[in-house]
């Protein structure tokens, strides 16, 4: 930190130790996410993936000064800098790409700020998932054989492309009655979500939720709007 406008050479090592910590910091994630979604009814991969979480909200927090401070040293310098240091062709992507994101990258400190509350901003995610893949049951059908068997999420897709249509419509309508008996949870839970983006979009200074969920992939509206138009 301070130091990121120095030389080519603090910048290289400052993006390849920021690497190093976020690939451990992912293994770990990805074992602890993947061990919960085997069954996330598991109160040990709940508490493993929580404080996975938890501790990617401190990592986050701590390198929340990176952005900003490479954003406040002048562009030309930085370009320069990729010019000078072949080690630097492998983020020049990277990089290019934090620029052009300049006008919705706050201050180090919101920067940070943000990130200790990101545990908080996922909230609605986590409880959909908890509501959708632990609590809910979606009870039993009858399969093309004539035998009962559970529905589940694990198995709804192949009872969807049945060649039996009774085993179709059974295994839809289990599903969505599910749904419906929670419909005020859930609407809840998506209102919310929604107000989340909203909050978010209107801090980091964008048009819209939709304009800041396609910046990222550098995506124009219209992209969006010609993908609507041409599926109807």
């Amino acid at each position: 930190a301070g130091h990121l406008g120095d030389s080519a050479d603090t910048l290289l090592n400052a993006l390849r130790t920021k690497d190093e910590i976020w690939q451990k910091l992912e293994r770990v994630y990805v074992y602890a996410r993947m061990k919960k979604d085997e069954d996330n009814r598991v109160s040990k991969y709940q508490a493993m993936n929580d404080r996975c979480n938890a501790l990617i909200a401190k990592v986050s927090s701590a390198m929340s000064f990176f952005t900003p401070e490479l954003l406040s040293v002048p562009e030309d310098k930085i370009l320069g800098f990729i010019a000078e240091n072949d080690g630097l062709k492998v983020y020049e992507f990277l990089i290019k790409d934090t620029l052009r994101l300049k006008a919705h990258v706050l201050s180090e400190a919101e920067e940070s700020l943000l990130a200790q509350v990101g545990e908080v901003l996922s909230a609605t995610n986590d409880i959909f998932t908890m509501l959708n893949n632990a609590d809910m049951k979606f009870g039993e059908i009858k399969d093309a054989d004539g035998d009962m068997v559970e529905l589940t999420q694990g198995n709804y897709i192949s009872f969807m492309e049945s060649h039996d249509r009774n085993v179709r419509k059974s295994a839809f309508s289990n599903v969505y009655e599910a749904y419906k008996s929670l419909v005020n949870t859930i609407s809840a839970t998506y209102n919310y979500n929604v107000k989340t983006d909203v909050v978010g979009a209107r801090i980091r200074h964008y048009k819209s939720a939709r304009s800041a969920a396609l910046s990222s992939g550098n995506i124009p509206e219209s992209v969006y709007d010609n993908l609507i138009s041409v599926v109807h």
